[in-house]
């Protein structure tokens, strides 16, 4: 069951979240009938949602199933996902930092600066 279409594309309307009320009542009812499933909004790479804290801490204990560097780190449409991977040569973000890449390459890059 994925997340009901205008939820979905609610998520991704920047205008949503002008208005604190209908973001959170969207959140509120993905909380209570969806809470960690799939979006699928109109342009739109299918994307997670997770909107209890608990399955937030879930999703950071199962880091080798819950990947960061598999797909852009950031939301965007499915054009701008398309643009980033002709510049880049398939590569899904501008950028690699450390929310962008797992395993033993997030460990090195995070230590740099922990434990400062």
């Amino acid at each position: 069951m994925a997340i009901p279409k205008h939820f979905a594309n609610t998520i991704v309307d920047p205008r949503a979240y002008a208005e604190r009320g209908v973001i959170d009542s969207v959140f509120s009812d993905l909380r209570s009938t969806a809470p960690f499933d799939v979006a699928e909004a109109d342009g739109f790479e299918p994307f997670w949602v997770a909107t209890k804290n608990a399955d937030v801490l879930e999703i950071e204990r199962r880091a080798n199933e819950f990947q960061n560097g598999a797909g852009a780190a950031t939301l965007a449409d499915r054009a701008s996902n398309e643009f980033v991977r002709a510049i880049t040569g398939g590569e899904s973000n501008l950028v690699r930092s450390l929310v962008q890449v797992d395993g033993e390459e997030h460990k090195s890059l995070r230590g740099i600066t922990f434990p400062a």
